[in-house]
């Protein structure tokens, strides 16, 4: 009964996790694999999940958003143009963005 209503389905759960992450709470992909990893969803299953949502354009969209945020509040300290691009990289990489994610939406809102 349980399995029929999906409760201790791996794959229903990590799909709605990340879904629930990524776009809610603006969470890169990479913490969202572990924290499902953590939960103890399988490995493959992680990347079957996870593998649908890389290249969205969704997730550029959350790291320039959360850098157009923080940029503010860094604007506010006296911080130079490289200080401040490494706090916003520091910033991102702790809510999961992967490099290449990071690098196109600092190089979009930086260098404008």
């Amino acid at each position: 009964e349980l399995e029929e209503k999906k409760y201790l389905d791996d794959e229903f759960f990590a799909n709605r996790f990340a879904e629930e992450k990524l776009f809610r709470k603006k969470w890169g992909i990479e913490k969202v694999r572990s924290h499902l990893f953590v939960k103890g969803i399988k490995r493959n299953i992680i990347d079957d999940v996870l593998s649908a949502y890389s290249g969205n354009d969704l997730i550029l969209d959350n790291a320039i958003s959360l850098i157009k945020k923080k940029k503010k509040f860094y604007s506010k300290k006296k911080l130079t143009g490289q200080q401040m691009k490494q706090k916003l990289f520091s910033f991102l990489r702790s809510r999961g963005f992967e490099y290449e994610i990071i690098s196109k939406a600092l190089d979009e809102i930086i260098e404008k």
